[in-house]
């Protein structure tokens, strides 16, 4: 069995320090090399990755939310086999690059995750209930757990993921249709590889600690009027691209969720459910248009 090659995509914006800590972490994983895709405002990223052995920086200053066009500019450049990908506020624990790497011995596996220790997020009672999308859109996430074995999923977490960089190609890299928060834009990518006929696996033992990070524009806060219309707006375009517009997604849309939504107006403020309402619709308008893929040319 050859070795594979493993580049591994780090994306980044504003966050020197904490950068810093997160290559500190990748400097023993044994990658064929290190792609930083910055983002930022000023020259401060740049000027840290330079000189550093095995680190690539590559410049996407200025752009703001398009972390999915960010992802396809690291695959552009990189050359390994596997391209893994990491957020500048994961910290990858030691053996985490090999253990994601070793899932892909099996020529079925397209696309790997691991485990994304989080305090923010939940943690279910059940340990193999993971990174699971329902025929309803249902979405099961419990990334804090170990089952103790490889998983087969429908998804895996976008701070700590790793795919065959040739699917990647054939798939034009990731749908820059996700804007905003660019949330589930990961999920999308390991939906298209399942439906390529490739499996999705999630290996516990590839740890990071997911520190989530503050974001500057767009708070993770969910009751916040604006990040709650791009979860919205992300969350049905996801569904309806991916799942289809079935009964049964169509009722999670459109009859519990924005009954939720409308329960919320109460608690969150009628703005927040406008909000929802709108990012409903624009996730619909976007769903009646072709993706949008395609990986840059390197240069």
């Amino acid at each position: 069995m050859p070795v594979l090659a493993a580049s591994v995509v780090v994306i980044t914006r504003n966050r020197p320090a904490m950068l810093a800590d997160c290559l500190d972490r990748l400097a023993d994983q044994g990658a064929a090399e290190i792609l930083v895709v910055d983002a930022s405002d000023g020259a401060e990223t740049r000027d840290l990755v330079t000189g550093r052995a095995g680190v690539r920086y590559l410049d996407f200053r200025g752009r703001v939310h398009q972390m999915p066009a960010s992802r396809n500019l690291g695959i552009a450049h990189a050359s390994g086999d596997v391209v893994a990908f990491l957020d500048d506020d994961s910290m990858a624990h030691p053996g985490w690059l090999a253990a994601l790497v070793a899932v892909f011995a099996d020529p079925a596996v397209g696309a790997a995750g691991g485990r994304a220790i989080d305090e923010h997020e939940p943690t279910l009672p059940d340990p193999t209930m993971v990174g699971r999308l329902l025929p309803d859109g249902t979405r099961i996430d419990n990334f804090n757990a170990d089952p103790g074995r490889v998983l087969d999923v429908d998804r895996v977490r976008g701070c700590n993921m790793a795919f065959r960089r040739e699917l990647l190609l054939g798939l034009g890299g990731f749908d820059r249709a996700y804007s905003g928060s660019n949330v589930n834009e990961a999920g999308d990518m390991c939906l298209r590889i399942g439906r390529s006929g490739y499996k999705v696996r999630y290996e516990p033992r590839a740890v990071v600690d997911h520190l989530s990070a503050p974001r500057e524009a767009i708070p993770r806060d969910p009751a916040t009027w604006r990040t709650q219309f791009y979860l919205a707006r992300n969350r049905t375009y996801l569904l309806l691209k991916s799942l289809g517009p079935t009964p049964a997604v169509l009722r999670t849309l459109l009859v519990r969720e924005i009954g939720q939504a409308l329960a919320g107006a109460g608690r969150n403020g009628l703005c927040w459910t406008l909000s929802h309402l709108a990012g409903k619709a624009a996730g619909l308008g976007a769903a009646m248009l072709p993706r949008r893929t395609g990986i840059p040319r390197p240069g």
